[in-house]
């Protein structure tokens, strides 16, 4: 059975590049299809368009696999030559660093039980 829900949640972050780091902030509209998808895209903030989407697909008893796609123009300057790689190498760490953190509660979780 599918459930809906709607979020309205402010993220922070932080974009890395060698020649200067951009600290953004975006306000993201976000529905949850549990179990299949979360959707989210840009209220407010730094970018002239942001939306994306994880896909949640089991892959057999207690795993998943986890996917992202995305479209985004930030609102400020990214020098082309080096723009889109920077921002999939950032998009990829915070990515793993959500995992990371998704990991380390459900593990808190077990070990509270």
């Amino acid at each position: 059975m599918e459930t809906r829900s709607r979020k309205i949640i402010e993220q922070t972050g932080i974009i890395r590049l060698p020649v200067f780091t951009k600290q953004f902030k975006i306000l993201l509209d976000v529905r949850e299809e549990y179990p299949t998808r979360i959707k989210m895209a840009q209220i407010d903030g730094d970018f002239d368009f942001f939306k994306s989407e994880y896909q949640i697909i089991p892959t057999d008893y207690d795993h998943v696999q986890l996917t992202w796609q995305g479209k985004l123009l930030p609102a400020f300057y990214i020098p082309s030559f080096i723009g889109k790689t920077i921002i999939n190498i950032n998009i990829k760490n915070q990515f793993c660093d959500l995992i990371n953190e998704v990991s380390s509660r459900v593990l808190a979780e077990v070990g509270e039980e």
